[in-house]
């Protein structure tokens, strides 16, 4: 599922390093990097056995096969983080050691980081503010610190992949494989070329303020590359009756070649959209708004979007939008950047051969 994940506050930083640090210093002592414990299960395992036969992860059902992987890629890359910062602290004993230097020195040499200014420390405040919820001169200290060490922690994270860059610095870990989806797409509306090599599935709820920002940069990529993707929509209406209403207006219109104009004008929408925004957009785009309203709650466009809402629960999907690139989920945070980066990289793959 492609949910938009909202960021960690830099508030809370100072907490999580301090935890990193104790699992990194209990690595460090314990000296056990297990690569039995780092292997997840790969194509072709057993996972159980029932009735004598055995499974394994290609022959379990999408839903469950996707909530495995999504569990198993969280403790890929909280190990990532782990063994990556307890190679750091390594390599800087390495040094020390080498030059008869103090750990610290090593340290302060390799990242260098300017002190948070007051004034950062203000802005960040006043853009938080209405979360914080507490008088400034109570947080400002705490502000401080958890800026100055979300800052060291993005120079170490940038050390680090210089090492890797460099090939100093290598993890023994085993990446997951996210399960391919069997999607069933005959008969949903389709944008770009028929035929093209990248496939992108999107599963969106009109109403969704996610889905709005992901269809604003799917046509972004449909309008640079239509040769090389295809855009199809699934309607995943889970914001209640109204969401279900739109959806059938919708389907309606595409009965009229006219699914993605209504689309878009429902994604553009500006004000509350509702079920009497329906017949103004029928109107916008030169369609009878009684005729779409009237089929919107015909038994047809309702069988429809039910058979939409099923596909999207067979598979398990929890919230929109759910967006998947050849058949693989997209689970980057950024609806923007990440996903044009991803389908970017698809497009690659697939000229590549």
């Amino acid at each position: 599922m492609a949910t938009q994940k909202k960021p960690i506050p830099a508030l809370y930083i100072g907490v999580i390093m301090f935890a990193l640090g104790l699992l990194i210093a209990t690595l460090l002592h314990s000296a056990r990097f297990s690569q039995g414990a780092l292997s997840a299960p790969t194509a072709g395992d057993s996972l159980f056995t029932l009735q004598g036969e055995e499974y394994t992860p290609e022959q379990l059902p999408y839903a469950g096969a996707a909530a495995l992987f999504e569990l198993e890629q969280q403790v890929f890359e909280r190990k990532s983080q782990i063994l990556e910062n307890a190679a750091l602290q390594v390599h800087f004993q390495n040094l020390a050691k080498a030059r008869n230097v103090s750990k610290e020195q090593i340290r302060n040499e390799l990242i260098e980081i300017k002190p948070v200014t007051d004034e950062e420390v203000s802005q960040f405040f006043e853009a938080n503010k209405q979360q914080i919820q507490r008088p400034f001169y109570e947080i400002k200290d705490a502000i401080k610190d958890a800026l100055q060490k979300d800052r060291l922690q993005r120079a170490e994270h940038d050390l680090i992949s210089s090492l890797k860059k460099q090939g100093q610095l290598s993890l023994h870990l085993v990446e997951p494989n996210a399960p391919v989806a069997d999607l069933q797409l005959e008969g949903y509306p389709v944008r770009g070329a028929a035929q093209a090599p990248v496939s992108i599935v999107e599963f969106a709820d009109f109403r969704c303020p996610h889905c709005k920002h992901a269809s604003h940069t799917l046509r972004k990529i449909i309008e640079k590359q239509s040769d090389s993707v295809r855009w199809t929509m699934v309607d995943f209406p889970v914001t209640g009756k109204t969401s279900v209403y739109l959806a059938q207006a919708a389907y309606c219109a595409g009965k009229q070649d006219k699914y993605w104009e209504f689309h878009d004008a429902f994604f553009d929408y500006e004000g509350k959209l509702n079920e009497a925004s329906v017949a103004g957009v029928a109107e916008k785009l030169g369609l009878d708004g009684a005729k779409i309203e009237e089929c919107a709650s015909s038994a047809e466009a309702v069988q429809f979007v039910e058979k939409e809402q099923n596909q999207a629960m067979a598979l398990g999907l929890r919230g929109t939008p759910a967006i998947f690139i050849n058949g693989l989920p997209f689970h980057g945070d950024n609806l923007e950047a990440a996903l044009e980066e991803a389908v970017n990289a698809a497009v690659a793959r697939s000229r590549a051969g």
